[in-house]
Order: C-alpha cells, then sequence, then structure tokens
C-alpha cells in the first residue's frame, strides 16, 4: 500500500473541515451526524474517521481552523497596516469575517460552548488570542497617540472590541435586516479613534 504524504493528509482534513463546515452552518453542532458529513464531504466513513477520532474532534477541528485562519489573517493585515485606532481595527476585522466563515457557526459555537465544556476550552483559547492580539496594537496606538495614558484603558478597550466583534457577528446571524457597514460605522463612534 503506498505511503500517504503529510501533505496529502492535510489537504484530506481540510476537505473534510469545509464539508463539516458547510454542514454544521445548515444543520448545527447537534443536528449534525456524521453520516451527514460523510455525504457533504463524499468521502468514506474510513476517510474521515482516519482523520478524525468522532463529531467533538471534527468540530473542535472545524472551530479551530475557521477562527484560526481568521485571527492570523487579522493579524498580518493590521502587523503591515501602521498604527490603527482600535476603531479602524475592528472595522478591519469585521470586514473580513463574513469572507472567510459563516456567521452561522459561530453564532453555533458561542451557544454550545455555553454546555460543552470541550468547546467551550476552544471557544476560550480563540476569544483569549482575539483579545491579545487587539491588546497589543492597542497597546501601539495608546502609546504612540495618548503617552502617559493609565495602563487599565489598554485593557478595558480590547475586551471591548472583542465584545463588539462578537456581538456583529451573533447579530448578523439572527437579525434578518442587520446592516454591517451601520454596525462597524457605530462601533467607530463607541471606540477611541
Amino acid at each position: 500500500m503506498p505511503k500517504v504524504s503529510e501533505e496529502h493528509r492535510t489537504a484530506r482534513r481540510d476537505e473534510i473541515v469545509q464539508a463539516a463546515m458547510r454542514r454544521f452552518a445548515i444543520k448545527g453542532f447537534e443536528a449534525t451526524s456524521m453520516a451527514d458529513i460523510i455525504a457533504e464531504s463524499g468521502l468514506s466513513a474510513g476517510a474521515i474517521y482516519g482523520n478524525f477520532a468522532n463529531k467533538a474532534d471534527l468540530i473542535g477541528r472545524t472551530v479551530t481552523s475557521m477562527l484560526g485562519r481568521r485571527v492570523e489573517d487579522f493579524e498580518r493585515e493590521i502587523a503591515g497596516a501602521g498604527v490603527l485606532s482600535p476603531a479602524d481595527m475592528v472595522a478591519i476585522f469585521l470586514r473580513g469575517t463574513p469572507a472567510e466563515f459563516d456567521p452561522r457557526l459561530l453564532a453555533q459555537l458561542w451557544a454550545t460552548a455555553a454546555v460543552d465544556d470541550n468547546l467551550r476550552g476552544f471557544a476560550d483559547r480563540i476569544v483569549a488570542r482575539i483579545r491579545t492580539t487587539f491588546r497589543t496594537y492597542i497597546q501601539r496606538w495608546y502609546d504612540e497617540t495618548r503617552p502617559g495614558h493609565d495602563p487599565s484603558d489598554v485593557d478595558s478597550v480590547a475586551i471591548a472590541c472583542v465584545g463588539l466583534c462578537q456581538g456583529f457577528i451573533i447579530q448578523s446571524a439572527v437579525v434578518a435586516s442587520f446592516d454591517g457597514e451601520g454596525y462597524i460605522a457605530a462601533a467607530a463612534n463607541v471606540l477611541p479613534h
């Protein structure tokens, strides 16, 4: 039997994760069965279970992949943009979010994480990473634009930025008349800029 390269395994895992994301967005984490994911992917059960131990493992990988990719893209975008205000950072994060994944997935993640310790762990780590990223660049902005600022301001604004991002995602997933650009403009009005 030919040996499967790590690149092939990674590509196969990514293919499965993409299929799982599509099904989770439609049916939710709980209602989506492994049979649904197998059908969506067009792969065999062996291909799925050869890469993921169970549905919980697949959900965790899906969430980590989805959010990890968005955070990496966000970090790249703001790292090369010079000194940005917190309002500008939130706008960059939010404008890229719908392009990266279906917001319904995150709404489900937060709802499910409230009752599932494994998902809570994934959510907690991702939110901490996003908050740390915001904090790092908010610190730079405060140091550049407001010397002598109260150090607690940086943490407070980072927490608010994450909350505004979560609010955008939840509202875009559940409010039919949601106006993303209007939300971003409102966020800019309440954040330091």
